[in-house]
């Protein structure tokens, strides 16, 4: 009898074209697909088809209802606590708690929901916020300049491989999660690998950029560097190149990158304003457009920062406790709710991802036996 009673559920289940419970699922969270794993065989091979991971991201980053934060704040006792916030309206509500992979690690930089980590730089950490899932990677080399290192991480979907790039002013070396080793590669000039705005580089389509400058632009005078490039990591063959600015961004410009719905943006002042662009698909395309331009913006720009949209609106970090929304179409902002948070919380965007790590893995040699790179 019992069979029986459950058999028109199972029946309306199963009698489901393929195609629609695929565009349902993937209009899920990662918390809900995982729990729907378990619900048949059928489903859990198609959640864990590489197709529909890849789908399922593509849907993460272009859908309003998947605007994931990372929410680290420092507690006065020194701790570093970690929660997933999801952004609702004008407010964040928190969707899970977490336990940070291991004590004192701050966030580097992002790729396609997975975030790399470090609190020594002899260790890093692979981890996936959305799953939980982490692994650790051993650093086998000794930089000796750790306050002027550049990190990345991409997503080469090509090969299916997660690339972590380590670069120092002479040298950089590329970790491979799909063959587990790292690749000591060639020096790079101080044009391509000088000092940067931010350590962590932006990952977009395979690549990862920076503004870097150079360090013989520096001015004593205006203390700032006189020259600014774009420089960006080829995963496909793992080497540095120049991507060229805007043409009405100046080499000595002030500009900061940002990646808003998989694109890659560059935003800078003008006079009380902050123009923001936004560069073509595709590694190779060179071709920039304006996006919006932010009016009356009295806060530096090295606090400024567009964090994601909001329909056509654009949410905004304008300096270290505050967060608005502007309407390009308005030219108004809508303060947050919560618009005066503390010093002490930190927000990362974070995508929806059910893409996982690689398992822990050691170098071959020692770990003791540290190569020096410079």
């Amino acid at each position: 009898m019992e069979k029986s009673a459950m058999a028109p559920e199972e029946d309306t289940v199963s009698n489901l074209p393929y195609d629609i419970i695929r565009i349902i699922l993937l209009r899920l969270s990662v918390k809900d697909l995982l729990r729907f794993k378990s619900v048949s065989k059928s489903w859990n091979t198609m959640i864990s088809d590489l197709w529909f991971v890849r789908m399922h991201l593509h849907e993460s980053k272009h859908s309003d209802s998947h605007n994931l934060f990372l929410r680290k704040k420092s507690t006065e006792h020194g701790e570093d606590r970690f929660s997933l916030v999801r952004l609702e309206g004008l407010k964040f509500q928190i969707e899970a708690e977490l336990n940070c992979p291991f004590r004192g690690e701050r966030v580097l930089c992002t790729c396609d929901g997975m975030m790399l980590l470090t609190s020594s730089y002899r260790t890093y950490t692979l981890w996936n916020p959305s799953t939980r899932t982490k692994a650790m990677i051993w650093f086998p080399y000794k930089f000796d300049e750790y306050m002027t290192m550049k990190h990345g991480i991409c997503h080469d979907t090509t090969i299916d491989d997660f690339k972590v790039v380590v670069a120092s002013k002479k040298y950089y070396v590329v970790y491979s999660c799909k063959n587990k080793s790292w690749t000591k590669r060639k020096e790079l000039s101080d044009s391509l690998v000088g000092r940067s705005t931010e350590s962590g580089g932006v990952a977009v389509d395979g690549a990862i950029y920076w503004v870097s400058a150079s360090a013989n632009s520096y001015s004593r005078a205006t203390k700032s560097y006189n020259s600014r490039e774009i420089i960006y990591f080829d995963a496909r063959d793992d080497n540095f190149r120049i991507l060229e600015r805007p043409k009405n961004v100046n080499d000595n410009d002030r500009y900061y990158l940002v990646c808003l719905r998989g694109c890659l943006c560059l935003y800078h002042r003008i006079r009380y304003d902050i123009q923001i662009w936004i560069k073509e698909k595709g590694r190779d395309n060179n071709s920039w457009k304006e996006l919006m331009i932010v009016e009356n913006v009295k806060t530096p720009i090295s606090w400024f920062k567009p964090l994601c949209f909001v329909e056509n609106k654009i949410l905004i970090r304008l300096d270290a406790t505050r967060f608005v929304v502007y309407s390009p179409c308005e030219k108004t902002f809508e303060e947050f709710e919560e618009s005066k948070l503390s010093l002490e919380i930190k927000f990362v965007p974070c995508h929806n991802s059910l893409l996982c790590p690689i398992q822990n893995t050691r170098p071959k040699r020692k770990r003791s036996a540290y190569s020096q790179l410079s």
